[in-house]
């Protein structure tokens, strides 16, 4: 794991705190950053790192920024990294309800396009956690039954979804059993 520099990580953290809607498009700014970009983890370790914030009580995002953090930068780097990812979305979150006419009509209609906005945003982290689904623990295994596995994975996932969003079912048990899945599938299958 190589150290963060800490303009890069400051700066990124503030981005995607200022510039960013919804937990899933976040963690992928994170990802796509952390991943890609700067290579300062591989995608194994980023996954270590979003499986131990998921653990851990409190945020997701605010839990994984930290231990991130407390990996690639000094401890008063990634308690500043954390002050700018928390604030911008606090300050937006503060404004809006204090000046936001709520009852009004159209208010409430954007409301509802954020919601299916962040709605979206899951269902393709979501879908990018299934591409990373391995096939099984099994060396002797065809390169096709691996993409097999995977489509089989996004495709429950696409239908989890549907079935989700047409009942109006709550979206944060679907996200439990779908975690449970990958884990039964990473290892089981």
């Amino acid at each position: 794991m190589q150290t963060a520099a800490t303009r890069s990580w400051l700066w990124l953290n503030f981005k995607i705190g200022a510039l960013s809607v919804g937990v899933a498009s976040r963690l992928l700014m994170f990802e796509e950053a952390m991943v890609r970009q700067h290579q300062w983890v591989s995608a194994d370790e980023f996954q270590e790192l979003l499986t131990l914030a998921q653990m851990l009580p409190g945020p997701n995002l605010v839990n994984f920024a930290a231990c991130a953090g407390s990996r690639l930068v000094p401890r008063w780097v990634n308690l500043s990294a954390l002050m700018l990812l928390i604030t911008p979305g606090a300050l937006m979150a503060i404004m809006i309800f204090a000046w936001a006419p709520l009852t009004n009509p159209h208010v409430k209609e954007l409301f509802r396009g954020f919601a299916i906005g962040a709605f979206l945003l899951t269902a393709r982290f979501l879908w990018t956690l299934a591409s990373g689904l391995k096939a099984g623990s099994r060396r002797d295994q065809k390169e096709s039954y691996a993409a097999t596995h995977k489509i089989i994975g996004r495709y429950a996932i696409a239908l989890a979804l549907v079935v989700t969003s047409f009942y109006h079912l709550p979206a944060l048990p679907l996200i439990g059993s779908f975690a449970a899945l990958c884990l039964a599938w990473e290892f089981l299958f």
